[in-house]
């Protein structure tokens, strides 16, 4: 037997320290390199996810400013354009134009006023209760610049204001007027409530110490949540978004302090070309840096009680070295510290082996829903994957059994309930038993998937419907295009109305028109395929992609099914209201193959449906397409007709049926265009109801009427009535019988020489507005003639309540006199009805003394067509009354 000397002793165990010394310094250096990585991983990635959520936020935002602010623009443009056809230096012109801006500001949410501006910068009309005669705007810079002409007919988004009266914060826009040579003759302004955009700014802010704002591209700042004391309206071009970053970039991200409140921020910025404004939102850095300081105190603690754990098992091994002997009881206490720190580390942790689950910690245990540890040891790794992103796991495994670095990857876990659980996970090769194991660390992202989820469909859906919004539905079409290009099969695009949909909403509320409009979606979405897009484009308009139609036929048969399923009325609180469509088809490729030239032909064709009297379909063509474009070619002419002297009125006698003398003259509208030449009425009054033209052009009509009809007097000496057609739209208005009646006051033309023409359905179709205006004008003594009787939905107990005292009888009914019994029958039966109700009658369109004849024996009160006169202008009525006295 040999002998080791104390000095091979002392050798082999400096050799033993220096080994372990070794193993343990490359071991704690390991910790900390993993220590560090992790502490720097979250950093990056709580940066990153930052990132992107500030950035789908403000895309939202100003996707929803630029919308807002592009309904205000058409608001403004149209209001512009009805201003322009009044004369405002006439006082009766001014009363209509502060009736007509009052009107917009309670009825468009987010105006708090408009003011029109003569050159000087003098209140021409306003919505305001003010003296205009001591108001003057000329100091403030949106004069200024729309006085220079700084940006040609562009809708101008000015600096905020307080305002001088009400010292609320307001955004001025304005747009400029001019004469037809080009030249300032004011302006249009409109206050914009900053509240109603601070507040969806608030509504949408997921940050507890986020801010948005919105900047002019000049760097004045417009609007800003929460507010800060002193900030509004005040020069930032000097800060580094609008000389370093906005030159660069329409959008982007970057670290700042900000110059408002002076706190380091996280920003985000996107620009608004169309408006030259910029929308920011940000995060204070302090809020976001406090969780990963947190997180980082615990990777740290972790880390030192690693180390700690590392050296003192190192020393422990070097002792039982020395002595030649391992103590079990020991490495036995040192395994379950180790356990015991996995076991309750704040985040899940699992060891996988050979494809099965051989360890799990508790936070693993509460991600997954399990009971116990236990019950996850034995299962496949696989299982605990969603089944779609299992290829992906594999692939992972297989590259680091291979050696190959990977990066954190983002994946689903099935909870033992069946759930779906968002993960971030980290796995790393290590040695289990002799062979090797992953160890993974997952961290649960599903609230910040399901926030990212949320932002993105906001962006892309209307918040009445749910549907696809305008956005989204132009993407979608998009893709249908391409896809039925590559594959040669036609689609189809449905553009639908909902009838009368802004009756409803006048008569029933806002509040009823939204959920009509839901109910309506819901009816939608019962008809289509899944293959399909159902979207709502505004107001009360939608469309429907259709992918896999064959035919025209086909897309004819789908519309059909959309008008069936409106048969039924819907449920509304209480009321059942029953609404129609109106549906327009083109088809891909035939009627376009662009989404702009598709979408402009199903637009026509939806119009072509109701001008066809709604509740019915039509299918796109090219005589439709021309005749549209004609129709845009009249309307754009007719919004300048009055401005240009291009209208007038002609008059045609009626008289009294025995007598044969003149009682009273219709006066109708005529137009010559220099270009297009005559255009018949039944054009322009649909143009005119449908633009709302209708309103200054009536009131044209009625004033140059009752003119005319006192001027008859003055030259003849004789005494007689005018009737004048008034349109539904123009009853709508609730300023129409104050307008009336201060006609009549302005022509000294008593009220009982006016009679208003309207139709039966009218009547039967009348908001409450319509009914309470025109019991308004009958209260002034006003008469009323009952238009084309018998020709729409005649109805005895309608007439007998209506305030009408004449009915006119359609000329169809009197061409077809002596055709047979049963057309005379037809016109004996109307007169005899007005007798009986106590009405005088009026026989439209007679042309012969054949037809005058037999009206007389049936008892017809007055007459009127071309056997006694044609239409005749207003010096030529003249001259008639003169002959016949």
């Amino acid at each position: 037997m040999g002998y080791t000397s104390s000095e091979e002793l002392n050798l082999n165990q400096r050799k033993l320290a220096l080994w372990l010394f070794g193993a343990s310094s490359l071991f704690v250096l390991m910790i900390i390199s993993f220590a560090a990585y992790q502490i720097w991983h979250r950093h990056e990635t709580l940066y990153d996810e930052s990132q992107k959520s500030l950035i789908l936020l403000n895309v939202a935002m100003a996707e929803y400013t630029e919308r807002t602010l592009s309904n205000f623009d058409l608001v403004l443009r149209d209001l512009r354009s009805d201003i322009s056809q009044l004369d405002l230096q006439s006082p009766k012109d001014k009363v209509v134009a502060d009736q007509t801006l009052q009107k917009v500001v309670s009825q468009v949410r987010g105006f708090t006023s408009f003011n029109v501006l003569n050159k000087n910068g003098d209140v021409l009309a306003t919505s305001l209760q003010v003296d205009r005669d001591v108001v003057n705007y000329s100091d403030r810079d949106y004069f200024h610049h729309q006085q220079e002409n700084i940006h040609p007919d562009k809708l101008l988004v000015e600096t905020a204001i307080l305002g001088r009266r009400s010292k609320q914060w307001v955004i001025p826009m304005t747009l400029r007027m001019e004469d037809r040579a080009g030249n300032f003759r004011g302006m249009l302004y409109a206050g914009i409530n900053m509240e109603q955009l601070l507040s969806y700014y608030q509504s949408v802010m997921p940050f507890t110490h986020g801010a948005a704002a919105l900047f002019r591209q000049d760097g004045r700042l417009l609007a800003r949540y929460p507010f800060v004391e002193g900030a509004l309206s005040k020069d930032y071009s000097h800060i580094e978004l609008f000389h370093e970053h906005l030159p660069l970039s329409k959008q982007g991200i970057y670290r700042t302090v900000s110059a408002i409140d002076g706190v380091p921020r996280l920003l985000s910025y996107y620009s608004i070309p169309k408006y030259s404004l910029v929308v920011v939102v940000s995060l204070d850095e302090r809020q976001l840096l406090a969780k990963w300081h947190a997180d980082t105190w615990v990777i740290a603690l972790m880390a030192a009680v690693a180390i700690m754990f590392a050296l003192g098992l190192a020393q422990l091994l070097y002792r039982q070295l020395r002595i030649s002997a391992l103590q079990s009881d020991a490495i036995k206490q040192s395994e379950e510290l180790y356990k015991s720190l996995v076991d309750h580390a704040p985040i899940a942790v699992f060891l996988h082996w050979d494809g099965s689950i051989v360890f799990a910690n508790f936070a693993t245990t509460e991600l997954l829903q399990a009971k116990q540890p236990e019950e996850l040891v034995g299962l496949a790794v696989t299982e605990i994957i969603v089944p779609a992103d299992r290829p992906l796991a594999l692939s992972r495994i297989g590259a680091m059994l291979e050696g190959r670095a990977i990066e954190p990857a983002a994946l689903r876990f099935l909870t033992s309930t069946g759930s779906e659980v968002n993960v971030e996970a980290v796995s790393v090769l290590v040695s289990y038993g002799g062979n090797r194991a992953i160890l993974t660390i997952a961290r649960d992202v599903t609230e910040r998937k399901e926030f990212e989820e949320r932002l993105i469909w906001q962006a892309q859906h209307d918040a009445e419907t749910k549907l696809p919004n305008r956005f989204l539905f132009f993407d979608r079409l998009a893709q249908a295009i391409e896809t039925a290009k590559r594959s040669q099969r036609p689609l189809a695009l449905l553009f639908i109305d909902l009838d009368q949909f802004k009756r409803i909403n006048d008569t029933l509320g806002h509040l009823v028109g939204d959920e009509l409009l839901g109910r309506a979606a819901e009816r939608f979405l019962q008809v289509v395929h899944t293959s399909d897009t159902v979207a709502r484009l505004g107001g009360d308009e939608f469309a429907i992609i259709l992918s896999e139609i064959v035919t025209q036929a086909d897309a004819e048969q789908f519309a059909a099914k959309l008008l069936d399923a409106f048969r039924q009325p819907i449920e509304l609180n209480g009321r059942s209201i029953t609404v129609t469509t109106s549906i327009g088809i083109a088809l891909f490729p035939r009627d376009g193959e662009t989404t702009t030239v598709l979408m402009a032909s199903a637009d026509a064709a939806m119009y072509n449906a109701k001008e066809a009297g709604r509740n019915t379909v039509r299918v796109f063509n090219q005589l439709l397409g021309e005749r549209m474009r004609e129709r845009l070619e009249i309307e754009n002419a007719l919004r300048h007709a009055l401005s240009n002297n291009e209208l007038r009125l002609v008059f045609q006698p009626i008289l009294g049926a025995g007598n044969k003398v003149t009682v009273s003259a219709e006066a109708l509208l005529r137009w010559t265009h220099p270009v297009l030449g005559n255009i018949s009425p039944d054009i322009i009054i649909p143009i005119a109801e449908e633009t709302g033209l209708i309103i200054p052009i009536g009131i044209w009509i009625l004033r140059q009427a009752c003119s005319e009809l006192c001027r008859w007097e003055q030259e003849t000496g004789q005494v007689l009535k005018i009737a004048v057609n008034v349109s539904a739209r123009q009853f709508e208005d609730a300023a129409f019988p104050e307008m009336v009646a201060q006609i009549l006051h302005e022509s000294g033309l008593a009220a009982d020489r006016l009679e208003l023409e309207i139709t039966e359905r009218l009547l039967i179709e009348s908001t409450s507005d319509a009914a309470i205006n025109i019991q308004k004008l009958h209260d002034q003594g006003i008469h009323f003639s009952l238009d084309d009787f018998g020709t729409g939905y005649s109805s005895l107990s309608l007439l007998s309540h209506a305030p009408v005292a004449i009915l006119k009888i359609d000329k169809s009914f009197v061409d077809r006199l002596g055709n047979n019994h049963v057309d005379d029958a037809m016109v004996n039966s109307i007169i005899a009805i007005a007798q009986i109700l106590g009405l005088c009658t009026i026989a439209e369109g007679v042309e012969s003394q054949y037809q005058l004849e037999r009206l007389q024996e049936m008892g017809v009160d007055f007459i009127q067509g071309y056997y006694f006169s044609r239409a005749l202008s207003s010096d030529d009525f003249v001259k008639w009354l003169k002959q016949l006295s």
